[in-house]
């Protein structure tokens, strides 16, 4: 009898375990689009999905972590002056966020391309706001989030848009210490020139919850984040860095937990016999 107890006390431990420390799976978006693009080379959306403004190398050290938006383009060349520093070569030169068109400010949206349909939930989306020193303002403030299933279409670019209709889902905002946020709105990024990293202080991004409005996780290919305000600039709009996660399928040891279980049943039903 002790041998059945010890069995089935190991499986349910066993999913337990699985079920307190699994955690969800970080996604690699295949495309980026937007409703607009300022004209310049760097505002390009993939900079926003593809780790371009995180953890960058540079001629001294990076970010291993890569949950820096590092501004490395601001702290060589600054805002208004030209490239000087004889380590420009090694370093980020170009811009890395995205600017929807001048005066695009309600409305401008950024699309994320999971590739294939993906189950969303608690902490789907990581996002660090428009990093731009003295410009701060430019980034998104209060946002909605749709969600589309995959419409078997190439990936996206900028301006070519998903074919799928895009539904509205509940999120709820939180900052990356887990804390709900009493507002529904992004942080407005700091903006800092502080030199190489691990000065960088911009690892305050927002963590978003996406939920069907009851509580469920929901599915789809395609993320559109949608402003209907900035943090107060009056000529444009934009975002630095998105980072997408999925919830997770069961793994092993969950599904030892449960074959376990079953044999423990197995077992006892045939001593029962």
């Amino acid at each position: 009898m002790k041998r059945y107890v010890s069995i089935v006390g190991l499986a349910l431990t066993s999913i337990v375990v699985h079920s307190t420390t699994v955690e969800a799976m970080k996604l690699t978006p295949v495309g980026a689009s937007a409703s607009s693009t300022f004209t310049g080379p760097g505002y390009d959306p993939i900079v926003v999905v593809d780790g371009t403004g995180l953890g960058q190398l540079n001629a001294t050290s990076e970010d291993p972590n890569g949950l820096y938006h590092t501004n490395h383009w601001e702290y060589v060349c600054s805002n208004n002056a030209p490239c000087t520093s004889a380590a420009a070569a090694n370093r980020a030169f170009l811009p890395n966020t995205w600017m929807a068109n001048q005066y695009e400010i309600n409305g401008a949206y950024l699309e994320i391309d999971l590739g294939s349909d993906q189950t969303l939930g608690t902490d789907a989306l990581w996002v660090w706001n428009h990093n731009q020193t003295i410009l701060t303002s430019r980034g998104m403030r209060n946002i909605t989030v749709d969600i589309a299933p995959d419409d078997s279409g190439p990936a996206l670019t900028f301006p070519n848009h998903p074919t799928s209709t895009y539904q509205p889902v509940s999120i709820s905002i939180k900052d990356n210490s887990g804390a709900v946020k009493g507002t529904q709105e992004l942080t407005e990024a700091p903006g800092a020139l502080v030199g190489d990293w691990p000065n960088y202080n911009y690892n305050t991004f927002d963590l978003i919850d996406l939920s069907d409005g009851a509580g469920g996780d929901v599915t789809g290919r395609y993320i559109r984040i949608t402003a209907s305000s900035n943090w107060g600039d009056p000529n444009f709009n934009g975002l630095s860095e998105v980072q997408a996660f999925a919830v997770p399928e069961p793994c092993s040891v969950g599904l030892l937990g449960l074959g376990m279980l079953g044999l423990a049943a197995y077992r006892w039903r045939r001593r029962k016999q």
